[in-house]
């Protein structure tokens, strides 16, 4: 589903065109330059076949596909990267922290074995350790061909989450991964590096950028005045209050048993 000229979302748990899996977070595709392409996620890992398909049908070839970046390492995020990487070559993009928890396949210090725990993945559903080519680190700049692309440490969700911010086609945009939704809705988990404390810093440095276009995780992309949803989580923090939070979609409809 094209959002703006060069910008899709190709997956998501919510029905619609983009559905792919009960348990995908939204993966999104830029075109950064003619003929290469960024995808930011990888989504749960169960459907991967489909994005493939998805990314073939929007870029030609998948080895367009220069760059895969990681907003965090929960397993809607990082559970396709490993497959990912393989069929398309691309490099694979995360914060440091991040790194070498996914590397490792460690889905006790992803949260995974929790999750499942909890109801929020099926019993059987496990992730493969993927390399991470490269790390990006908190107010780093990248240069996509004629593109800027920065990268923002983003922790609260989780430790060593970050978001990525370009601007494009007059807008402002920013892939937020689990760290803010519609609404100023945000994402607390009881885990042990989910931070309410990060969390408010978070929302309060995002609250600065002006955003125009917000691509989070999950739930719908917003196109336009991104900048007041996020505003609505900060005034929420600061009446010190906690925002609403938003926990992955299937678990709130009960599809544990797929």
């Amino acid at each position: 589903m094209e959002l703006i000229p060069g910008l899709y979302q190709i997956t998501g748990a919510d029905s619609g065109p983009v559905y792919s899996d009960d348990y995908d977070c939204n993966c999104y595709l830029w075109e950064y330059e003619q003929g290469e392409f960024a995808l930011f996620d990888a989504g749960a890992g169960r459907n991967v076949p489909e994005l493939l398909r998805r990314i073939d049908k929007l870029t030609g070839d998948v080895r367009r596909v220069r760059y895969l970046f990681l907003t965090h390492h929960h397993a809607d995020h990082i559970g396709g990267a490993a497959a990912l990487r393989r069929e398309t070559g691309a490099l694979t993009v995360a914060s440091a922290h991040c790194a070498h928890l996914i590397e490792a396949g460690d889905e006790q210090g992803i949260g995974l074995e929790a999750a499942r725990n909890a109801g929020g993945y099926p019993p059987d559903y496990r992730i493969e350790g993927c390399i991470i080519d490269r790390l990006a680190g908190d107010g780093e700049v990248w240069q996509l061909g004629c593109q800027k692309l920065w990268i923002l440490s983003t922790p609260g969700h989780c430790r060593g989450a970050i978001s990525f911010l370009w601007d494009m086609s007059g807008k402002r945009i920013l892939v937020s991964g689990d760290t803010v939704f519609q609404g100023g809705a945000i994402s607390l988990l009881s885990l042990p590096d989910c931070s309410l404390s990060e969390y408010k810093e978070t929302i309060a440095k995002l609250d600065t950028m002006s955003i125009d276009a917000l691509l989070p995780g999950h739930l719908g992309a917003i196109l336009k005045r991104a900048s007041g949803h996020i505003h609505k989580a900060k005034i929420e923090f600061d009446k010190l209050r906690i925002p609403i939070s938003f926990y992955h979609l299937a678990t709130i409809l009960g599809r544990n048993n797929l």
